[in-house]
């Protein structure tokens, strides 16, 4: 499968329907690859996505790239927005011949019909000299349908330099092309030269960092091969597959192994990261619980197994951390994390429901607590004296009033006497009664208070959180 995964694929008519095949033939591809895996990228021999994006051309393929079909993905890149894009701005440069005679190649191209094609291109090369994608094209047919390296080298020297000034990404597609005519020179520093310009000029193409890293490690420069590949990598995590299987590393085979572990490291430390903190706030969450539930274990005693399940998932999920493969553990963060996160969000909404129920309750005592106030109050106002003068009040108020009174007699003459008895001492006995008064009723009210505006008291005051 892994060398002729692509053979059902030829250029045609109808690219949906070479976009739907190629997408068949790479996920096959990337099965049989997931299946003989190491362990440093998976235990499990499974993917949990696939490649998405064929109708992107190389962009999209990605990882799952062969030169095998080069011609296919150029029939792609053909229809691609990002080329229209361009080639609206080239044709106002152009004669609607050239223009013509460019649609009818890509017609031939498509139909299998390779002279007739190279025909037209040239055609159209001949009207106007300006249009990349026409070199581009006569590349192709040179290079992977007549075997002519030198005229294909030619031609795509052509279309980088009028793709330059145009679009970086064809630019680097042209550079990827001669690079590897390079290659299949025995000129591996020439085409690490041509890929690494590629790279440059187009800093999110993965298979340009993938291509590079090749031609590095067959220079054995592993530095800059290892860079370069995790780049690749960490744009498509699939390039680990890629590269497992790849011969041109070989050279370097025990750095691109560290490279994995590494990777595999980074991933496990960031699954570890966030399983503690995901811990950390459940535990705030699950001492709260265990908190009310003391209160009100009619309420929350019903959310504890829930609560007890969600820890029990955390600690399933930091033994396999602790022993998964690089895929394996993105996989966790994505999905696992994912389920885990969901359970805990309907644990505090049915945990906020249970608060909601415990304000309702105390809502609906808010009025009893406050008649039961004014209650005591009117109580204590005849008992401490209030309007009618009560017996502790009015016992209070004269104690409070004579034993100054008669001080006052005894120890002070003239004015001071007077201005005692009429002003300070009324003064400072009613301030006693009042005093004596409140303290009274704040004690009994307090004593008497519902248990139930305790919970609520704690879920507001105490700090308490649920998110």
């Amino acid at each position: 499968m892994s060398t002729d995964c692509y053979e059902k694929i030829k250029t045609g008519k109808n690219v949906n329907e070479q976009i739907r095949l190629l997408k068949k033939q790479a996920n096959e591809l990337i099965a049989v690859q997931m299946a003989s895996a190491s362990d440093i990228i998976s235990h499990h021999k499974s993917i949990t996505e696939s490649v998405k994006d064929i109708k992107e051309g190389i962009a999209g393929i990605k990882s799952a790239f062969r030169w095998r079909i080069a011609d296919v993905i150029w029939q792609i890149e053909q229809k691609r927005t990002v080329l229209q894009e361009v080639l609206v701005k080239i044709d106002t440069r152009l004669t609607s011949e050239a223009q013509e005679l460019r649609k009818r190649g890509n017609r031939a191209f498509a139909n299998g019909l390779i002279d007739d094609a190279e025909l037209d291109y040239l055609q159209a090369e001949t009207k106007n000299r300006n249009d990349f994608s026409v070199y581009i094209s006569l590349g192709i047919i040179y290079m992977f349908k007549k075997g002519d390296r030198e005229k294909a080298f030619s031609y795509f020297e052509k279309a980088i330099r009028y793709a330059r000034p145009e679009s970086n990404y064809y630019t680097s597609y042209a550079l990827l092309h001669q690079a590897l005519i390079q290659f299949d020179y025995g000129k591996i520093e020439e085409a690490e030269m041509l890929s690494s310009e590629a790279v440059d000029l187009s800093p999110d193409f993965a298979e340009a960092y993938y291509q590079n890293a090749q031609y590095n490690a067959q220079l054995k420069r592993a530095g800059k091969s290892i860079v370069q590949l995790e780049k690749a990598i960490l744009i498509d995590k699939f390039y680990c597959l890629r590269v497992e299987n790849d011969l041109l590393f070989d050279p370097i085979r025990e750095h691109v192994n560290q490279l994995l572990m590494k990777l595999r490291d980074q991933e496990r430390q960031n699954a570890l990261n966030l399983l503690d903190n995901i811990t950390h706030e459940h535990n705030k969450f699950s001492s709260t619980i265990s908190y009310l539930q003391l209160e009100r274990p009619e309420l929350f005693s019903v959310l504890c197994p829930n609560v007890k399940q969600v820890e029990e998932d955390l600690n399933d999920l930091k033994n396999r951390i602790n022993n998964e493969g690089y895929f394996d553990l993105m996989d966790i963060q994505k999905i696992s994390f994912t389920e885990i996160k969901e359970k805990r969000e309907d644990l505090q909404t049915r945990f906020r429901q249970k608060i909601a129920i415990v304000k309702k309750e105390v809502s609906s005592l808010e009025k009893s607590i406050e008649n039961t106030v004014k209650n005591y109050e009117r109580k204590q106002n005849v008992l401490w004296g209030g309007d009618t003068w009560g017996p502790i009040g009015g016992g209070s108020g004269l104690i409070s009033f004579i034993a100054p009174a008669i001080l006052a007699l005894i120890f002070c003459e003239g004015w001071y006497k007077l201005w005692l008895l009429v002003f300070l001492i009324p003064f400072v006995s009613q301030i006693v009664s009042l005093y004596f008064s409140w303290k009274r009723n704040v004690s009994m009210t307090l004593r008497h208070l519902p248990r139930s505006f305790r919970v609520d008291f704690l879920v507001d005051h105490r700090g308490f959180r649920v998110d």
